[in-house]
């Protein structure tokens, strides 16, 4: 299972509509088990040093969010060889960073939730197991009813 959490992609997060944060309830409540590959940290210290030099978050917040992902409770996975990421870019059209994290879960039995729904669609029909965050299901919450109340 692949996923990152609501708010880490912040211009994104309109795009994901409400099921990102219901996939990030699910982690947290142990329904679902978070994995990455190990170049995801790498990635995301980039975006943080991108947020820092463009003065959107200071060095020092820059540096607590760097520890806070390091910490991050989650099964980190070798990345699969090269040839077949390279492989899988050319077959799909896709960057080698997408396809390093394809076949990392292909590698690995695994789910892709994925906010890219160019890249779902891409794929979708050839691999089943990569899934659009927008077809994550929503647990339905029971309305309170009001009593006593005039």
């Amino acid at each position: 299972m692949w996923v990152i959490p609501p708010g880490a992609l912040a211009e994104r997060q309109r795009l994901v509509r409400p099921q990102a944060p219901a996939l990030y309830e699910d982690v947290l409540a142990g329904k679902v088990e978070l994995c990455e590959p190990a170049l995801w940290e790498y990635e995301v210290a980039g975006v943080i040093a991108r947020g820092v030099g463009a003065g959107r978050m200071s060095e020092e917040e820059g540096l607590v969010a760097i520890d806070l992902v390091r910490r991050l409770q989650v099964v980190r996975l070798p990345l699969p060889p090269l040839a077949e990421a390279y492989r899988v870019a050319r077959k799909f059209r896709r960057t080698l960073w997408d396809s390093l994290y394809l076949e990392c879960t292909e590698q690995n039995s695994a789910t892709f939730w994925t906010g890219d729904e160019r890249l779902y669609n891409g794929v979708k029909d050839e691999w089943s197991w990569v899934k659009w965050i927008g077809n994550y299901p929503l647990r339905r919450r029971r309305a309170r009813r009001r009593t006593g109340e005039q």
